[in-house]
């Protein structure tokens, strides 16, 4: 079961890429970041306010209206992204997923400490 830390990792990674295909999320999106976001949080408990944190700035959730979130929330689409991922993660051994989980928000700590922003991955100019 190699591959699926592998594909949380990735998943992880273009998280960023949805933020620019529009500008309010859609619910099979939401689904997936949610079921993520709470997969990891269990995981890592402590570290819950990171992972939200790190979800909310990549995909540009801070600033999105709680009425558009909450509709996206009652969607069947939303359920069903959400009950998808979840069942894919919850397959994850244990140290499988405390790696992968600690990938999604290493990214940050590495942006903090270099001075890089995550959509600049090269030279800041």
């Amino acid at each position: 079961m190699k591959i699926l830390p592998f594909a949380v990792v990735c998943a992880a990674i273009l998280l960023p890429g949805f933020a620019s295909a529009a500008d309010a999320p859609g619910a099979q999106m939401l689904g997936s970041v949610d079921a993520l976001v709470k997969f990891c949080s269990r995981v890592d408990p402590s570290k819950r306010g990171e992972f939200e944190r790190h979800v909310a700035v990549s995909l540009g959730l801070r600033d999105l209206p709680a009425r558009i979130a909450e509709a996206a929330r009652r969607d069947p689409l939303y359920q069903q992204s959400f009950n998808l991922f979840e069942s894919v993660l919850n397959e994850l051994t244990v140290p499988d997923a405390k790696r992968a989980c600690a990938n999604l928000i290493a990214q940050d700590h590495h942006d903090a400490d270099t001075g890089r922003r995550p959509d600049r991955p090269g030279k800041d100019e």
